[in-house]
């Protein structure tokens, strides 16, 4: 599921190729002019201004299993010629533990918080998206941003298995996060009411930019790939060749 409301040259810079192509349609909002970047030595520029407002404090409850991401690796994106690659690192790094624990929290009351799955409502995790547009797409794609509204019918509990993140910071000229990217792997075991269990897996890129409350999430691009998982009985019982 696409959501892009950043101008396309900001979102190429900062996206990558998604695992496996979606063929979802692609939601393209106009962005609106309000200062330029310059990325690097290239002098590529492009304009946009940020939606504003978002993000939330809210914590998950304490029945939530713990879970947090693996942070692969935070990269920066230079808006300055020249940048000393200290500077860069040290930027990168603090935004990117910074972004993991804003995405900690959203995965874990996405998917993880019973208090919010069970009752199928999820207008905390709507709110870690920019005010107006952006958290009204994220409120019609709960299904996929989400375990979904009907969690609580289908499961009996959730466990988180992996969280693998990477960043990509956007630094302003003067050498501060202004916007990123970071791509997540999430996947949990879900035990459906008859017993079986259901693997969890989303997986694509959040964008986000920084403003004076926090990090908040302006587009992505999510896709799902939940499947049964197999038993052991049922993976002893697979014949595996022809008797002779």
């Amino acid at each position: 599921m696409k959501f892009l409301a950043c101008a396309d040259t900001l979102c190429g810079v900062l996206s990558v190729s998604p695992p496996q192509a979606s063929t979802r349609p692609r939601w393209l909002l106009p962005a609106i002019i309000g200062g330029v970047v310059v990325i690097a030595a290239a002098v590529v520029l492009f304009v946009v201004k940020p939606f504003g407002g978002g993000g939330s404090s809210d914590q998950p409850s304490a029945e939530t299993p713990h879970f947090a991401f693996r942070l692969l690796g935070a990269q920066a994106v230079p808006g300055m010629p020249h940048a000393k690659p200290e500077v860069l690192r040290a930027a990168s790094q603090k935004a990117g533990r910074e972004i993991r624990t804003v995405l900690n929290r959203f995965f874990a009351l996405a998917f993880l918080d019973p208090q919010n799955w069970k009752k199928g409502n999820y207008d905390n995790v709507v709110g870690f998206f920019d005010l107006g547009v952006a958290q009204k797409r994220a409120a019609a794609d709960v299904r996929t941003l989400t375990l979904g509204k009907d969690a609580g019918d289908r499961f009996s509990g959730v466990q988180p298995e992996q969280g693998v993140l990477r960043v990509r910071v956007l630094l302003d000229p003067s050498g501060h996060p202004s916007f990123a990217t970071a791509i997540v792997i999430f996947k949990a075991n879900a035990t459906e009411k008859d017993g079986s269990t259901e693997l969890i897996v989303s997986q694509g890129q959040y964008f986000m930019h920084i403003l004076e409350g926090g990090w908040t999430i302006s587009a992505y691009d999510v896709t799902r790939g939940d499947h049964p998982v197999r038993s052991s009985s049922e993976k002893t019982n697979t014949p595996t060749g022809t008797a002779t």
